[in-house]
């Protein structure tokens, strides 16, 4: 959609963009410290690790923090931290624990505590897939990425409790959030009605254009 194309374009060289994303603006950071410190109370006292080094992993789109953990015999794993009055931690279990029972790769869970939203899962290590790429490996990855996927969709979960079914009023709530986290949130565009309208028109036509593809 060209349209939003200049929109985007023009808004984001008006914009002052911060240097990171503020996905947990809500905590200020004598609460982030706080519940860092619950985090290490936790990994020492109840999962009983001693800590060599404890830092941020990733961030997504979510209240959700990842920490890499590296114990004093250099084991390595990946914390979850998802505060229970934010983010429910039980789809994640239930999914990560169908898609090993298909043979799919997926973290192991290996301590959790699900009143404090911590859990303690694998490190797959810092390599992405992309970085990994080569022109000698390439076919050998995409064909293992596309058995996973395949085996996902033959094998995968079909409960419509476990994994809702992406129907229209789906799409349009998560293509929404390109608007309030990344628009508005992280360039802090300010957006008016004409802008709204657009945005919307463009959801529909991307959430119409997605429905038809096959099931």
């Amino acid at each position: 959609n060209r349209s939003f194309s200049r929109l985007l374009e023009n808004r984001l060289l008006m914009s002052d963009s911060p240097n990171s994303y503020e996905f947990n603006a809500d905590m200020s950071a004598g609460q982030q410290a706080l519940r860092k410190n619950q985090l290490r109370h936790w990994i020492s006292d109840d999962v009983g690790f001693s800590i060599r080094s404890l830092e941020p992993a990733s961030e997504d789109a979510s209240f959700r923090r990842y920490y890499r953990l590296t114990t004093n015999d250099e084991r390595r794993y990946i914390i979850m931290d998802a505060p229970t009055d934010k983010e429910d931690c039980r789809p994640f279990l239930a999914i990560s624990m169908v898609l090993r029972n298909i043979g799919v790769n997926a973290p192991t869970v290996h301590d959790l505590d699900l009143d404090k939203g911590f859990l303690l899962l694998d490190d797959f290590g810092e390599t992405h897939y992309l970085h990994a790429l080569k022109a000698d490996n390439a076919d050998s990855l995409y064909r293992d990425a596309f058995s996973a996927l395949s085996l996902i969709q033959s094998e995968g979960p079909t409960d419509d409790e476990l994994l809702p079914l992406y129907d229209r009023e789906k799409l349009m709530s998560e293509m929404s959030l390109f608007d309030e986290w990344l628009l508005e949130k992280h360039f802090r565009m300010q957006l008016d009605d004409d802008d709204r309208a657009l945005l919307t028109h463009t959801y529909g036509f991307l959430a119409e254009s997605a429905l038809e593809q096959p099931k």
